[in-house]
């Protein structure tokens, strides 16, 4: 959900060009993140904004909480925890069971693959395990490419509940983004399970034939 010229129907976009002034378009407080939904693609919905701060923004996307996460490497630790907190915040207090985090958190873990952890890891790596947050990043896969290296600090995390309603996460390797920074893509189930149940019973239940009686 990275950008949205790949038709996606909601996108993360983590220190955008610029953010426009439309309905469909939500960001921070300082404008380094945004969210962006499709509401005429496939299986979309509109969203609706839970929140936002510094370091985040949050939207209400069908039955799931989706949030976009820019934290700068100019954050000391403890700025860092600062927007930590106040992310953990939004999220257990929206009362939402299902949720996504995607975004930027310029954080170093051999968790996700970097050669050390560094503070501000330990720090993620406490942060997700008090809101039991699970990692779907891959290991060994950069996210980002510099001419000083690689590196891994674009990070997704869902809730057990959503687990098995993200399909097919990856990092794009093979489209040229013109950035340092790779698009990550992935499916995301949103619709509710009583309309998937509503659907399954139109689809199963007896067509009618041109000599069919109702009883």
């Amino acid at each position: 959900m990275r950008k949205r010229e790949r038709s996606c129907g909601l996108d993360i976009a983590a220190e955008p060009y610029q953010i426009p002034e439309h309905p469909s378009w939500v960001g921070n407080d300082l404008g380094s993140v945004a969210i962006t939904w499709r509401a005429d693609a496939p299986a979309s919905f509109p969203a609706t904004l839970v929140g936002k701060s510094k370091g985040w923004v949050a939207v209400r996307w069908g039955p799931v909480l989706v949030v976009g996460v820019y934290l700068p490497p100019s954050l000391d630790l403890s700025g860092f925890a600062e927007r930590l907190d106040s992310l953990s915040a939004i999220i257990s207090g929206s009362g939402v069971g299902r949720v996504v985090v995607s975004g930027d958190f310029n954080a170093k873990s051999m968790s996700w693959g970097s050669p050390r952890t560094d503070r501000r890891g330990v720090a993620v790596e406490e942060w997700a395990v008090t809101l039991d947050l699970r990692l779907l990043n891959e290991r060994g896969i950069s996210t980002c490419i510099r001419e000083r290296g690689e590196s891994v600090v674009d990070l997704t995390w869902a809730s057990p509940a959503t687990l098995n309603k993200v399909l097919g996460w990856r990092v794009a390797t093979e489209v040229e983004t013109l950035s340092d920074h790779r698009y990550i893509v992935y499916g995301l189930v949103v619709t509710p399970e009583q309309v998937l149940q509503r659907r399954q019973l139109r689809e199963t239940r007896p067509l009618l034939g041109a000599g069919a009686q109702r009883k």
